[in-house]
């Protein structure tokens, strides 16, 4: 057996049928798929055995109702491939996406592969995320091609990709139970930390079903500053450790740091609990006046660009008073 398929699955019986046949369906047969009921009270669990019993490729485990991260885990603790892909019970995949994440893995001899993701919206529209074919070394001298995989924001899930699972049982590495946004980059940090080579595919081969705005991504949290800043300093941390610092990187992070720093600030009107530090605690981190060295990275009004540079977080106060009326 070399590949085992892992499922997460929460209360998902109106998309888990899908996700299934899409499985069941891979022209590439050598697999397990472990389906990992986390204490569903809907009809999930009858869904899992009905292929169970269709297909013994299918293994059902059962847990209380501990959180998507424990439920990876315990697919992971008892995956028996020697590599490993992760499944969300609410997407499907193409035919072929094994057979190419497995081959671009194995032809390369990679310690991961990525291929690209079609974000399927409800009306019927997608939006695709991919990055060109190609397969190299992490380096300073690969930078551009490291960076290009995360600006398509292809690194940032479990998804997409074909993990060996050597790497993740020897640096015992695994999803953090603690947080429920932000962890699956945690995961991918701490693999990547042990990998020398990755081998894109520029080919979309995972469905990424929006399902609407109470998925966890779409929720209005009031700690997704701190969440989603946290993950930027983790990736920062990452790429100076491998030494991929240059222009390059430096343009990627800060853009991404404006937008963090951006969607903060005008996230405040729609939080639960407007503290009056808000603004004032994102104007104050240590980056500030590095962010505005690459300004021209990111698109915005002057006056933002000036009360984010002058840390004038009673400027935004006020513009939020006065739109409020």
């Amino acid at each position: 057996m070399i590949v085992s398929v892992i499922v997460p699955i929460y209360n998902a019986a109106q998309f888990l049928r899908d996700c299934l046949d899409s499985i069941i369906s891979q022209s590439y047969e050598d697999f397990e798929c472990i389906l990992v009921d986390d204490g569903s009270d809907d009809e999930s669990l009858e869904i899992c055995k009905e292929y169970s019993h269709r297909d013994p490729r299918f293994v059902i485990i059962h847990q209380d109702n501990l959180g998507v991260s424990s439920a990876r885990n315990k697919g992971i603790q008892v995956a028996r491939g020697e590599y490993i892909a992760f499944i969300d019970s609410d997407d499907w995949v193409d035919p072929d996406y094994l057979k190419e994440l497995l081959f671009a893995l194995t032809d390369r001899q990679s310690d991961l592969s990525v291929c690209g993701l079609a974000q399927e919206f409800s009306d019927g529209h997608q939006t695709l995320f991919s990055c060109n074919r190609s397969s190299f070394i992490l380096s300073p001298d690969t930078v551009e091609l490291f960076t290009d995989l995360n600006r398509s924001y292809l690194l940032f899930g479990p998804v997409v990709k074909l993990y060996r699972r050597e790497i993740i049982r020897k640096w015992k590495i695994c999803f953090d139970i603690t947080s429920s946004y932000g962890e699956d980059l945690m995961f991918n940090i701490s693999y990547l930390n042990h990998v020398t080579s990755i081998t894109t595919i520029d080919t979309v081969l995972y469905h990424y079903r929006i399902v609407g705005p109470q998925s966890l991504s779409g929720k209005i949290r009031d700690d997704r500053f701190d969440i989603d800043y946290y993950q930027w300093k983790l990736l920062r941390s990452f790429y100076s450790q491998k030494k991929l610092s240059g222009i390059v990187s430096n343009e990627y992070l800060f853009q991404r740091l404006w937008g963090i720093v951006f969607d903060g600030i005008f996230l405040f009107p729609k939080l639960k609990n407007q503290s009056s530090d808000y603004i004032k605690r994102i104007l104050q981190i240590d980056e500030i006046a590095d962010l505005t060295l690459y300004s021209y990275v990111f698109s915005c009004a002057r006056w933002i660009k000036f009360g984010i540079h002058f840390r004038m977080w009673w400027l935004f106060y006020l513009y939020f008073r006065i739109i409020e009326k």
